[in-house]
C-alpha cells in the first residue's frame, strides 16, 4: 500500500489564506490540495488537482478530452471558481491541473459558511469515472457591523398564516425508499412491503412536510400532511404512468402516463392530454404551473405539450440518442433535462448551469426552486444550480435506483 503525504500550496490574493490538509493512508484517485481552504470574502486562493493513476482507455479516442472534471459549487453565491472543468489527455495524467476559487464578497452582516466544491469525473477509464473528489471552503464573514441607530420600539406584526417551505428536498427510489436531505423530514417510505409495481415518481405539499409516491401501475402512496385523493391502479392503462405533479393547494395531484395521459385527482383540473394526438416518443415528466392552472408534459425526444396555462416556448436541439428525463415549469416557460444532465430553458426560465459536460447518463429528474433548480442521478447524486441549496446527496449503498427528487 502506497502512503503519500499531501503537500501545501496556494497562491493566495488579497490577505492571507489559511489551509488545513492532512496525509491519508489512501490518497483519492483525485485529490485537491489543499482540500480544506479558510477564506474571507474577497479573498482568492489556487487548488491544485492531481491524478495518482496513468488513465487507462479500453477505447483511446472515445472521449475528447480523455478525462474531464466537472466543477461545481454547493452555492454559487458564495464563492466563484475560474473554471468550470479541468481536462486531462492519456498523456498528461501526471500534470497537476489548478483552478482559482474566490470567496464573493456581499452586504450580509454574520453570514460566515462554508461551501463545498465537487469535481465529477467523466472518461471512459473505468477506474475515473464517475469519480467525486470534494474540496470546502469555510468562508468568514468580512462585512462591517452597521453603525447604532435610533428607532421607535417595534410594533407587532400578526404572524404569517404560511410558514416558509423547509430548504431541504427528497429523493425517492424505485423500491418505495424515500430519503431526506437538510431541513426536509422523513414521513414513511413503501419500501417496507412488496410492490405490485414500482415507485417512479414523488412530488412534495407545498408545506414541504409531506409527499406522495407513484408507481408506475397508477398506485399513490401518501405521506406527512398529503393527503390521499385517489389513484389509478385500478384503471386499465394503456401505458404505465411516470410521473406526478402536485397542485399548489396541496390538495390534489396530477398522474401522467407514458402514451400522454393525464389523470387529474383532489383539486387537481384537467386541462387536457397528449394521449389522442399520437406522439412519436413516450412522455417521461409532467410538472405543474406555478398557478396550478395547467401543466406541462415532456416526451423522450424533447417534445413538450402544454395544457391550461402551461406556455409552449420550443424544442430544445439535443443529442437524439440521449433521453429527455424531466421537465420544471415556470410562469412563462420551462427547463427540460436529458440523461447527461444537460439543461434546456425556455421563456422566462433562466440556464442556472448544468452538467452537459459530463455525459454521464445517470441523472433521473429535475426539481425546481423559487431561484434554481436541482437535479438528481439514479446513483443518489444530487446536484444545485442557481440559489437553490445542496444539504447532501446518497453515501450509502442503494436497493434500487432514485428515480425522483422533490
Amino acid at each position: 500500500m502506497r502512503t503519500r503525504a499531501l503537500v501545501l500550496c496556494c497562491v493566495a490574493f488579497a490577505a492571507p489564506v489559511l489551509f488545513a490538509a492532512s496525509a491519508t493512508a489512501v490518497p483519492p484517485k483525485i485529490a485537491p490540495n489543499p482540500s480544506s481552504l479558510t477564506l474571507t470574502e474577497g479573498q482568492s486562493a489556487e487548488v491544485t488537482v492531481s491524478l495518482d493513476e496513468p488513465i487507462i482507455l479500453p477505447d483511446p479516442g472515445a472521449f475528447d478530452p480523455d478525462l474531464t472534471v466537472q466543477l461545481t459549487a454547493d452555492d454559487p453565491s458564495r464563492v466563484s471558481l475560474s473554471t468550470s472543468h479541468l481536462d486531462w489527455d492519456m498523456a498528461q495524467w501526471a500534470e497537476h491541473r489548478t483552478f482559482t476559487v474566490t470567496a464573493l464578497p456581499n452586504d450580509t452582516v454574520g453570514d460566515s459558511g462554508s461551501v463545498t466544491i465537487t469535481g465529477l469525473a467523466a472518461t471512459g477509464s473505468e477506474y475515473y469515472n464517475n469519480f467525486r473528489m470534494h474540496a470546502s471552503v469555510s468562508i468568514t464573514d468580512a462585512t462591517p457591523e452597521p453603525p447604532p441607530t435610533t428607532t421607535a420600539p417595534p410594533t407587532t406584526a400578526a404572524a404569517s398564516s404560511t410558514p416558509a417551505a423547509p430548504d431541504g428536498y427528497r429523493l425517492a427510489a424505485a423500491d418505495g425508499g424515500v430519503f431526506a436531505f437538510g431541513d426536509d423530514q422523513f414521513f414513511g417510505s413503501a419500501a417496507d412491503f412488496t410492490l405490485n409495481a414500482p415507485v417512479v415518481g414523488i412530488a412534495s405539499t407545498p408545506s414541504g412536510h409531506g409527499y406522495w409516491l407513484a408507481a408506475e401501475d397508477g398506485g399513490v402512496f401518501a405521506y406527512g400532511d398529503a393527503s390521499f385523493h385517489g389513484s389509478a391502479a385500478a384503471v386499465p392503462l394503456e401505458r404505465l404512468v411516470v410521473g406526478i405533479a402536485s397542485t399548489p393547494s396541496g390538495h390534489g395531484y396530477w398522474l401522467a402516463a407514458a402514451d400522454g395521459g393525464v389523470f387529474a385527482y383532489g383539486d387537481a383540473r384537467f386541462y387536457g392530454s397528449a394521449a389522442t394526438i399520437g406522439i412519436d416518443f413516450p412522455i417521461t415528466g409532467i410538472s405543474a404551473t406555478p398557478t396550478g392552472d395547467g401543466y406541462g408534459l415532456v416526451a423522450a425526444d424533447g417534445s413538450v405539450y402544454a395544457f391550461g396555462d402551461a406556455v409552449l416556448s420550443g424544442t430544445p436541439a439535443h443529442d437524439e440518442h440521449v433521453k429527455i428525463v424531466g421537465i420544471g415549469t415556470t410562469t412563462h416557460g420551462y427547463r427540460i433535462v436529458d440523461a447527461n444532465g444537460a439543461v434546456h430553458a425556455h421563456g422566462d426560465a433562466a440556464a442556472l448551469g448544468d452538467l452537459s459536460r459530463v455525459e454521464s447518463e445517470t441523472i433521473v429528474g429535475i426539481a425546481v426552486t423559487a431561484d434554481g433548480y436541482r437535479l438528481a442521478g439514479w446513483d443518489g447524486g444530487v446536484y444545485a444550480f442557481g440559489h437553490a441549496s445542496f444539504r447532501g446527496s446518497m453515501t450509502t449503498r442503494l436497493n434500487a435506483p432514485i428515480v425522483g427528487i422533490a
